[in-house]
């Protein structure tokens, strides 16, 4: 592999002077982040939804150069207004979709998907492990197999792990938890106090705390996994004076083992928290500084095991009734009493760490000079399966299908495709965050759109985040592409209720992978 962080700069100056003529002058940077969720198991059956969901970001993708086409042009494109062969057979290949489905439908199947996700999937690739630079080594390797010019982005980024000795404890009432889960970027040390139950830890529930009369401060603060991120939880808790938070799988809204670790980041942010607006390129010297999203409170995942060890000794006022619809194993849901102390033991380590971004690039044939860019994190706490592997997977088989249809079928993608394989992205899209800093003045010239395949297959149900701008893109190829249930009908077909937007669309929230490209 090449380590070249200024390659992406050659490349990009290589493209202008090769289409100087032809820049669309408004400059728009969106991003769409296709997700199918509702379901917690993560199985090779859901092979036929990522076929769905490829033909979807294809079909999306070629919207967006229909719609630049037309910005450009004035008008709808057609072969009677092309001025040359080159501008016949783009209009050709974008407006004919029974012809572009028909290409995939024969070069994207089960069976390549399938190797994919065995090649891609491992035990473990935490970012900058081993692991993750066997994977890196295989996109590596693929981008160079399809002809993509691939090249390298490292970057020395500061990461938390879990402590080199022993593990972070929980103790209450005299029995000790050795918690194997963490939380990335918590304050080290150690907090005490009473256990209070604080159902998700959003601004709401702690209102209804205060509503009750009953205080948070210097409590430690129990709370179900779900609903907002862990930094959100967190700086929720800490904003009422809390000394510290524990976080934990509910039963009734996880299916995973009682004993099943959690590991998360607590970053209220993107990108390494201690070079905040720099790209942490080595040997670069930042004067001193640090992201004002790093939580001033310790914060620690238990087990639900744990949880309902320490809930089912707790006393104290009844919660509110929807508080109590947990299903922690012999607990009856209890607020929490002045006695019910806890003290919350934190050590992870803090390291730098060398990280590596894999891109590969298909030039484009009208606008070289601007990017359209597909990403997908590499890295995961664990297997990862329904976030990195899938991700993953299908970026290598979209890059695979495009440069395929090139060299095969006469194909000829407007704008210039870049496929981004993202390290650290755990952390809070570290990996992203740091090439977004270190090239912003030629993203923001250049960059025309983002595309997010984090997450992209973890249930039937469609949705997405995105700018508002996407909306009607996102509307238009839903009624392009077939649902992998029914063929007959279209995914807009079997959206719920009469507005598609309320039913589809999702904020784009603090922990979601295309936050960092927002402008």
């Amino acid at each position: 592999m090449e380590d070249n962080s200024s390659q992406l700069e050659l490349i990009m100056s290589d493209l202008d002077e090769e289409a100087e003529g032809n820049r669309v002058e408004e400059v728009v940077t969106n991003r769409v982040h296709p997700s199918f969720i509702r379901s917690s198991q993560h199985t090779f059956s859901s092979i036929c939804f990522m076929v769905t969901a490829a033909l979807f970001l294809f079909a999306f993708g070629s919207l967006i150069g229909y719609v630049a086409h037309t910005k450009r042009d004035g008008g709808t494109p057609s072969c009677i207004e092309s001025t040359s062969s080159e501008d016949v057979v783009q209009t050709e290949t974008i407006l004919d979709w029974s012809n572009i489905t028909s290409l995939l439908k024969n070069k994207l199947t089960t069976s390549s998907i399938e190797n994919s996700l065995n090649e891609f999937s491992s035990t473990s690739h935490q970012a900058g492990s081993p692991g993750d630079m066997e994977m890196s080594s295989k996109v590596w390797k693929k981008f160079t197999d399809f002809g993509m010019m691939p090249w390298t982005d490292s970057h020395f980024v500061k990461l938390h792990v879990r402590p080199t000795k022993g593990t972070n404890t929980v103790v209450f009432r005299n029995k000790t938890f050795s918690e194997p889960g963490y939380l990335a970027y918590s304050p080290t040390g150690t907090a005490q106090g009473a256990v209070l139950y604080a159902h998700y830890g959003q601004t709401g529930d702690f209102k209804s705390l205060q509503d009750l009369h009953i205080s948070s401060e210097g409590k430690i603060v129990l709370i179900r996994a779900g609903k907002i991120s862990f930094a959100e939880k967190v700086a929720n808790a800490a904003s009422v004076n809390a000394s510290a938070v524990l976080i934990y799988p509910d039963p009734a809204d996880y299916s995973f083992d009682e004993e099943t670790s959690l590991f998360g980041h607590v970053h209220r942010g993107s990108g390494d928290p201690f070079t905040p607006g720099f790209p942490s390129f080595n040997h670069t010297q930042f004067p001193p500084a640090k992201s004002s999203g790093l939580p001033s409170i310790p914060a620690q995942t238990i087990r639900a095991s744990t949880a309902a060890a320490i809930m089912s000794k707790m006393g104290g006022h009844d919660p509110p009734p929807e508080w109590a619809s947990g299903s922690l194993r012999d607990v009856t849901y209890k607020l929490g009493g002045d006695d019910d102390v806890v003290s919350v033991d934190v050590n992870n380590d803090l390291t730098v760490t060398k990280i590596f971004n894999m891109f590969g690039v298909i030039k484009g044939f009208i606008d070289p000079d601007r990017y359209v860019v597909i990403g997908a994190q590499r890295d995961a706490w664990g297997p990862g399966f329904a976030k990195s592997t899938v991700g993953t997977s299908l970026l290598i088989e979209l890059a695979r299908v495009i440069t395929s249809m090139i060299h095969e079928d006469g194909f000829r993608p407007r704008r210039s495709i870049v496929f981004a394989s993202w390290s650290a992205g755990e952390y809070g899209a570290v990996g992203a965050t740091e090439w977004l800093e270190g090239y912003l003045s030629s993203l923001n010239m250049k960059a025309f759109s983002y595309i997010s395949l984090d997450g992209v297959v973890t249930g039937s149900v469609f949705k997405a985040s995105a700018s508002p701008l996407m909306y009607d893109l996102i509307e238009s190829t839903l009624k392009e592409v077939s649902s992998p249930s029914d063929p007959s009908k279209s995914l807009y077909s079997q959206v719920a209720g009469n507005n598609w937007e309320v039913a589809v669309m999702e904020p784009m929230r603090m922990d979601d992978p295309t936050y960092p490209f927002q402008p």
